[in-house]
């Protein structure tokens, strides 16, 4: 069959196109087509680009860590770096520009990193990335590889043009992670692929899915500016494809891409060349049609100080800095300055629409207090000062709301901004409900091109301490740096091992599919034990642990579990962590812990790993009042057997009734006998409480000289605690060598000083520490024996 020129051939297209379709009327529209391997996309319809007024094209470049030669066996496909210079030069030559494209998949973050800098110092105009949460694509890997990668080369390439391909359907929205990938970007490409979404309303629709990705991405990519491209579907009929155009242009839109080039038919290609000519007239003047008057607004009246109620509501708001405020009552009313008889009736649900909160920067107080507040990232913080509005440099009024309104306003601000207390040099970053301190401006600045500060705001000082340090449940975190991946789960960090393992957590609404980037080692501000009552299980265990005084125990059945939670005893929801982390919690709880069996009347405490009982409600009320146990009594299913009945070595005891101070030694308790000694081996350190009872039973050592002595040199571990084991270190003190005179040798006068002192106890005029070797409260023949095996060592005095 004889071929039409080219040329021939577009301006016949151009021509069915006016007659045919028309002109939008509005600016012309970029056709940007997908390359995708060479031999299926060329020639297509027309392999002019120019010729079909293609002003940029997408070309495929990579696939994880293979160059596009791997899959296209054409001499165009791109080997690598110097290939893809050949191709950008023979399309600029002819008027074309280029945008590479690739699929990010497997772990290898720093070859991924090195080829996608190896494209972008090509010179092309843009590298964007498809994100797909399915096999072939990056499947499991897809949080991965935004944090790691996608991020990484952000913060290498600041000034690159980014672009994220992606599916813009909720469902795929946390399996891909999207927040992610567009925090990084500035480009958001969602593929419009209406003949592939077949009855998912409004992804079926051309101008539906194009309409409604556009108004889900300030929810995506909030405050990012980035710029919306959508993808439309090449394989479609031209009348769906121009309702897809048609309402892009509605929305402003630049220019679209299409999947891709190949699959365009002539007609699909002839309804783009309308909307892509800029200028050219329609050969027919088409009859516009009158447009429709706009609709009224569901509330009529939101300036400031109007009043409005719904209909079936007996509620009264008052519109105060764009916001809604309930009026409790008449005299409220008039207080404020308002006259109920001018309500603005609305239809129910109307006040849907308006704000609960007022916008940032806001001053208010409460009617009939004098504490003022400040509104920032969404959150009220109080002003402690009136000098301090003057140090935030806002000059708005002071806004007076009705009683009751800070309830609907919250304390925790939004996440993804940074705060600074006004006249304060920390910085603080809001990620998953918690802060994190900034530690410096390089860290600032990563953080700034990962996405993770969207914006920054100047609070009240001594306010910053309102928001916490600890995350919300299910929050998911990366360090800059590296450091790994982690979920927050009951309080505590677990982290995460493997990429099946996030995608699984993820779809079980454990873990929020978008990670949050905080700087390195700030981690290490959440705890690694999970609170008290949480719940858990491993991902692939049907083993249930519950959490009692900082230690965990298992649930022996549904069951009691059920009990467990009818009684409030645990929290009931069961948070799942990866296979091997609930190792890593204690199976010893914090001394003082009260336990119950959930069989048992008993109660019981733990004091250094020992179990022992509380004998009477007496005893129990003194031992909580004492402020050395738990607050309340934890009642556990099982687990009560495994503890010892005897106190772990070095434990620190005391008893309720005289005082009395002790130290465990193989089973034995030492009374400790003087405060300084005490202060010597445990510093500040409280002392573990024991029922009297319980700790009369033990028997009592006379001196340390039995306990375990590791390095054997005669002075027990327990001893060494207060003599120290470095002989440069206990010189002119009691310590190894015992150099009772401190002149630095121990010698003949250092067991004459001992011998002068024989017979001495606590408290007499000559008993003294450093000759009582052995800490025994008296200097006796022991303590000469000490120095009798050391003479004639010395040491640095």
């Amino acid at each position: 069959m004889r071929r039409f020129p080219a040329a021939l051939l577009i301006l016949a297209l151009l021509a069915i196109a006016w007659q045919q379709y028309g002109s939008s009327g509005a600016s012309a529209i970029e056709i940007e087509p997908v390359v995708w391997q060479f031999a299926d996309d060329y020639p297509g319809a027309n392999g002019d680009d120019p010729a079909l007024n293609v002003k940029t094209v997408y070309i495929k470049t990579h696939d994880g860590t293979d160059w596009m030669s791997a899959y296209d066996g054409t001499s165009s496909a791109i080997s690598g770096p110097d290939r893809l210079r050949q191709v950008i030069d023979d399309y600029r030559s002819r008027g074309v520009d280029v945008i590479a494209w690739f699929v990010p998949k497997t772990q290898d973050v720093e070859r991924q990193v090195q080829m996608a800098e190896e494209v972008l110092d090509t010179g092309v105009s843009g590298l964007y990335a498809d994100i797909e949460p399915f096999p072939g694509f990056c499947d499991v890997d897809c949080n991965f590889l935004a944090s790691y990668f996608w991020t990484q080369l952000r913060i290498e390439r600041p000034q690159a043009r980014l672009g994220v391909i992606y599916d813009p359907r909720p469902v795929s929205w946390g399996d891909s992670a999207i927040w992610t990938w567009l925090a990084s970007a500035n480009v958001a490409l969602p593929m419009c692929y209406w003949e592939l979404f077949v009855d998912q309303p409004p992804w079926n629709d051309p101008a539906g899915c194009v309409q409604q990705a556009s108004a889900d991405l300030p929810y995506l990519a909030p405050g990012t500016g980035v710029e919306y491209v959508p993808m439309l579907q090449g394989d479609s009929s031209a009348d769906k494809f121009l309702q897809a155009l048609d309402a892009s242009d509605g929305l402003g839109v630049k220019r679209v891409s299409v999947w891709r080039r190949g699959v365009m038919s002539p007609d699909v290609w002839t309804a783009a060349l309308s909307r892509s000519q800029p200028g050219a007239p329609p050969l027919l003047a088409a009859p516009v049609a009158p447009l429709a008057p706009a609709p009224q607004p569901a509330v009529a009246c939101t300036a400031d100080g109007c009043l409005l109620q719904e209909a079936s509501s007996p509620t009264v708001y008052v519109i105060s800095a764009g916001a809604k405020f309930a009026v409790p009552n008449a005299d409220t009313a008039a207080a404020l300055g308002l006259n109920l008889g001018y309500v603005n009736f609305v239809p129910d649900g109307a006040l849907g629409s308006i704000a609960s909160i007022p916008p940032d920067g806001t001053l208010f107080h409460e009617l009939g207090s004098d504490q003022v507040y400040v509104m920032a990232g969404g959150a009220r913080f109080p002003i402690f000062s009136p000098d301090t509005i003057t140090l935030l440099g806002n000059t708005s009024d002071i806004r007076t709301l009705p009683p009751g309104a800070l309830e609907q306003i919250p304390t925790l601000p939004r996440d993804g901004i940074m705060l600074q207390e006004a006249g304060g040099s920390e910085q603080w970053q809001i990620a998953g409900g918690a802060r994190f301190r900034i530690p410096d401006p390089a860290s600032r600045d990563q953080l700034s091109a990962a996405g993770q500060l969207r914006e920054s705001f100047l609070i009240p000082p001594y306010t910053v301490g309102q928001v916490p340090l600890q995350p919300r449940d299910g929050a998911h975190f990366l360090e800059v740096g590296g450091g790994g991946e982690w979920q927050i789960a009951g309080g505590a960090k677990f982290p995460l091992p493997a990429t099946d393992v996030r995608g699984a957590l993820v779809r079980s609404g454990q873990l929020e599919g978008a990670a949050y980037l905080v700087p390195q080692g700030s981690l290490a501000q959440v705890p690694a034990s999970p609170r008290d009552r949480s719940l858990f299980r491993e991902v692939n265990s049907e083993a249930v642990y519950q959490m009692a005084g900082g230690a965990k125990f298992k649930v022996t059945d549904p069951a009691a579990l059920q009990t467990l939670i009818d009684s409030k005893q645990v929290e009931t929801r069961i948070y799942l962590v990866p296979d091997g982390e609930l190792s890593a919690v204690p199976d010893i709880p914090v001394n003082g812990t009260l336990l119950q069996g959930a069989t048992s009347n008993l109660v019981r405490i733990i004091s250094c790993g020992a179990i022992t009982t509380v004998p009477d409600l007496p005893t129990l009320q003194s031992l909580m009042a004492s402020g050395l146990t738990s607050s309340s009594v934890f009642v556990v299913s099982s687990g009560l057997s495994r503890f010892s009945a005897v106190p772990s070595e070095g434990c620190y005891l005391t008893g309720l009734a005289n005082g009395a101070q002790y130290v465990m030694c193989e089973g034995r308790k030492w009374r400790l006998p003087s405060e300084a000694t005490t202060r010597e081996m445990f510093g500040s350190a409280r002392p573990v409480l024991m029922p009297d009872r319980t700790l009369g039973l033990y028997v009592s050592a006379n001196d340390l000289s039995a306990c375990p002595d590791s390095d054997r040199d005669s002075f027990s571990d327990l001893a060494e605690r207060v003599i120290g084991t470095d002989p440069s270190q206990s010189c002119g003190q009691t310590g190894w060598p015992p150099d009772v005179d401190g002149n630095g040798r121990v010698e003949d006068r250092d067991l004459a000083m001992i011998y002068a002192a024989a017979g001495s106890r606590q408290g007499n005029s000559h008993y003294s520490t450093r000759g009582d070797l052995n800490l025994d409260g008296v200097i006796d023949s022991a303590d000469m024996d000490i120095v009798s095996a050391q003479l004639g060592k010395s040491c640095s005095p």
